[in-house]
């Protein structure tokens, strides 16, 4: 009888409950509440885990954007570069066209046939040979094959209104390629000139 009250009160007093304390840790950390006391445990479970994790997430979901915008943005300047310099370099050859037309319509008015056909009473008739030979020696004055490298140039008259036509063109050296595309472009201008007789 004696021995029956002490086990009594162990299962039920202090010896009982300390196996259960431990007991009821171990499951308390199999189920999450305290991760340190379970090597094994997912970290996904802990809350406090979740926004460091978050974190991560969102950095690697923000650097595409950044370097997809940074690469549309480098491309949309190099565009906006390239197209500034060849609408520079057609504004240069429009204007040298026009006066090498000029030019042409000169020479070409007071060319052979305005001496053996004499001089009409409205427009000169337009001598191609001397029209070519006068847009040559204005190219070559004002150095335009100096100032555009490369500069190819063509003569066209129209008879019937005796007026001069001068195409010029000349490469240009992109000051940025993109990648992948071309280095240089080609820029063509044309111009137009007449003579006329003066009453």
């Amino acid at each position: 009888m004696n021995d029956a009250g002490p086990q009594g009160r162990g299962r039920g007093g202090g010896e009982g409950r300390g196996p259960g304390r431990g007991l009821s840790t171990r499951r308390s950390a199999s189920w999450g509440l305290d991760p340190h006391l379970d090597p094994h445990l997912d970290a996904h479970l802990d809350p406090h885990l979740e926004p460091a994790a978050r974190r991560r997430t969102d950095r690697g979901s923000v650097t595409p954007l950044v370097v997809g915008f940074a690469v549309v943005l480098a491309l949309g300047i190099a565009l906006v570069t390239d197209a500034t310099a060849a609408y520079l370099q057609r504004s240069g050859l429009s204007t040298l066209a026009d006066g090498a037309a000029l030019s042409g319509a000169d020479a070409g008015a007071s060319g052979r046939s305005t001496y053996t056909q004499g001089v009409p009473t409205d427009e000169l008739p337009v001598d191609v040979a001397a029209a070519r030979a006068g847009v040559a020696d204005y190219l070559r004055q004002v150095r335009a094959f100096e100032e555009y490298p490369g500069l190819r140039w063509s003569v066209r008259v129209d008879a019937a209104t005796s007026s001069v036509y001068v195409r010029l063109t000349a490469p240009l050296d992109l000051p940025l390629a993109i990648p992948g595309g071309p280095e240089e472009a080609l820029v063509s201008a044309e111009g137009e000139g007449s003579t006329s007789v003066d009453d």
